[in-house]
This record gives C-alpha cells, structure tokens and sequence, in this order.
C-alpha cells in the first residue's frame, strides 16, 4: 500500500513492499501469538522474510511470485489467488494474520479476515485515517483495533520519494466486541536503518 504517486502512476496490484524496519517496530512492542501466521497478500515476501517468525502461509494473486515464496515458506504453503476469493487454510490452523494489504482491498481484506479467522490475531498497516471514515466507523466502533503509530514515515517498494501519509499497524487482539482500543507510538527508526532497507528492497526487485 502507498499514497505517494498516486493515479496513472499506481503499480499493478496496488503492490508496494513492505520495509522490513516497519515490522521490527511492531514486533519489539506486541508479542504475537505463536503458531501459524498468514500473509494474505505476501508480496515478494516482505513481512515474512522480516518478521523473523518461519511457520507461514503465504497468498498471493500474481503467479509469478510462486517460485520465490516457496523459496520462503515452502511450496505446500504458497496459494496462488485472491484471497477474498481462494479457500485457504482452515481457520484453526492460523493463529495470526499480518499484512500491508492493497490499498484498494484493504477494507475488504479486514472484514474477512475478522470474519473468517475470528480466533486469530489480525495486523494490518493502514494510513492513520483509515480509522476516521463514517463508513468504517460503523464497524470499528464494534471491533476496535490496537492502533501502534510508526513515527517515521515509510517508503515502499525501494522508491526513493517518502510516502506521503503517517502509517501505523492495526491490531485485533481478537473478534470480540470492543468498543476502545489502545493506541501507542512505536520507537523511532534511524535514517541509516531505514535507507539500509530501502536498498534491500531494492535488490529484491
């Protein structure tokens, strides 16, 4: 997902990777649970190369990433498809869902996920106004995630240009009704850090 160049500029897929820094952030503040994780938009592999975590499942629509997901996770694990759409692994069988989803299926993606992984934990990142539209306030009223605020702002897929809006996870503990949630700014990240894995993200591409 990424605001910056916007319109006939947009990847295909709405694909951007994901830094690995974005992930060490969240991961030195909220201990996940242990099991199974699914990224239900891998990608290159971003999160799952950076989380540190090896037992994954990875969906990912485009066909050509398959030989490098498997490189990752394991060729059982990988499923080629759109996740609102490919059946996936059964329900208990996961334990967290984490994921930059597209920024044009990102709703979608949360509410089946919310739905159908209703034990697991979800993590999202998001634009921090993705929490202040009506539409969505009518659901997250209800199921009101934890929200970890990134301080620095993230570029994605090794572009050189910052992205334009502020980022930060958002994490359902559970299904649950909830009507608050805690919000909390993560640790700063240092340029060197973060232009070390922009370099990285670029070599992977």
């Amino acid at each position: 997902m990424s605001s910056t160049a916007r319109g006939s500029d947009r990847r295909g897929f709405d694909f951007y990777s994901t830094p690995a820094w974005c992930i060490r952030r969240l991961l030195e503040a909220v201990d996940l649970a242990e099991g199974t994780w699914l990224e239900p938009a891998a990608g290159d592999g971003a999160i799952i190369r950076a989380s540190g975590h090896e037992d994954w499942y990875a969906i990912e629509v485009r066909s050509e990433t398959r030989s490098a997901l498997s490189e990752i996770v394991g060729p059982d694990r990988v499923i080629i498809g759109d996740y609102l759409e490919v059946e996936g692994p059964k329900a208990d069988q996961i334990s967290v869902v984490f994921s930059n989803p597209p920024f044009s299926l990102a709703w979608d993606m949360i509410q089946h996920s919310l739905a159908k992984y209703h034990r697991s934990q979800v993590v999202m990142l998001e634009r921090l106004n993705f929490i202040s539209s009506a539409k969505r306030g009518q659901i997250l009223r209800w199921q009101m995630p934890d929200v970890y605020v990134l301080p620095n702002r993230p570029t994605f897929g090794g572009a050189r240009k910052y992205d334009s809006c502020e980022y930060g996870w958002f994490v359902w503990p559970s299904t649950e009704q909830r009507d608050c949630g805690r919000i909390q700014i993560l640790a700063e990240t240092s340029r060197e850090e973060r232009a070390r894995d922009t370099r990285q993200l670029e070599l992977i591409r």
